[in-house]
């Protein structure tokens, strides 16, 4: 279904990440694992699966990170056609009056910040495989660039769970 595509997913050495980039490469598309921790058993599992796994350990808060990412995913596979932003972090749950702002500016580099700088990254530089269509999206927002044919995007973000904590509590 999707043989000869490929996918990159942020946060994905481990958890909803590596499920979301192994569910991908059973379908045939390559991965561009991203993430902490550890690479070879993730990058194993993918590989298993009969498809090509790449590896680039990009901080989603650095801007220059994610270029480089971008750029990895552009000379290793040609480029991008699934575009996950998974990468999130959720230091520790506490209420939002005890997280100092050094805490939250971090939170918010990598959960928020991270997202839109992988998306305008992409869509600056084309490096989705391009046509003459429309670019969208989804669940993020809508972009309209008619050099880009049917790029994926799916954003996750665990700043949602500081909301829910704080709502539970």
């Amino acid at each position: 279904m999707l043989k000869g595509k490929t996918a990159l997913v942020t946060g994905s050495t481990s958890g909803i990440g590596l499920g979301i980039a192994k569910a991908l490469a059973a379908q045939g598309a390559n991965i561009v694992l991203n993430g902490f921790g550890d690479v070879d058993g993730p990058k194993a599992e993918i590989a298993a699966l009969g498809v090509q796994v790449s590896y680039h350990g990009a901080d989603m808060s650095k801007p220059a990170e994610i270029e480089a990412m971008m750029e990895h995913a552009k000379a290793t596979f040609g480029g991008v056609d699934i575009l996950v932003n998974n990468a999130g972090i959720l230091e520790k749950i506490m209420r939002l009056e005890n997280m100092d702002a050094a805490r939250w500016q971090r939170v918010l580099g990598v959960n928020v910040i991270g997202s839109f700088l992988i998306v305008t990254d992409v869509k600056s530089n084309c490096l989705f495989h391009c046509n003459d269509t429309e670019f969208r999206l989804d669940g993020f927002f809508v972009l309209n660039n008619r050099h880009i044919k049917q790029a994926n995007i799916i954003c996750v973000n665990t700043v949602l769970k500081h909301i829910i904590h704080e709502i539970q509590s």
